[in-house]
């Protein structure tokens, strides 16, 4: 299972994917750019390192809080539009995407049980 991670609720920014509960890639900036601005062009040369399609990633993951409210919506914006484009992913929020690696390893087998899990964030 091939996740994209997204962490931005805080003013530094994150994306990691991850297969099958290992990170194989991850990024972060902290500069005096908006998340709009800086999100999407990280998770987009994360992609290119690791020769990544976006149709590819099986889960995306966001972050949905705490934290600057603007980030999160911006953080939830691009998840969305990413996982919209492919009606066959699953969007999930989280509230922090380290949690994922963590809810991978609880959850993994209940995962191969169950084909379409669907998470809605009420944030949104």
């Amino acid at each position: 299972m091939l996740i994209l991670a997204v962490e931005s609720s805080a003013a530094p920014s994150s994306c990691a994917l991850l297969r099958d509960g290992v990170i194989i890639a991850d990024m972060r900036t902290n500069v005096k750019l908006t998340h709009s601005q800086t999100l999407m062009p990280m998770v987009e040369k994360m992609l290119k390192i690791t020769n990544t399609d976006v149709g590819d990633i099986d889960v995306f993951a966001v972050s949905h809080g705490p934290g600057s409210f603007t980030g999160i919506r911006i953080g939830i914006a691009a998840v969305k539009g990413m996982a919209l484009s492919y009606s066959k992913l699953t969007i999930y929020h989280i509230l922090a995407v380290l949690s994922v690696l963590l809810w991978m390893h609880a959850a993994n087998k209940y995962i191969a049980r169950c084909s379409n899990i669907k998470v809605i964030s009420l944030s949104d």
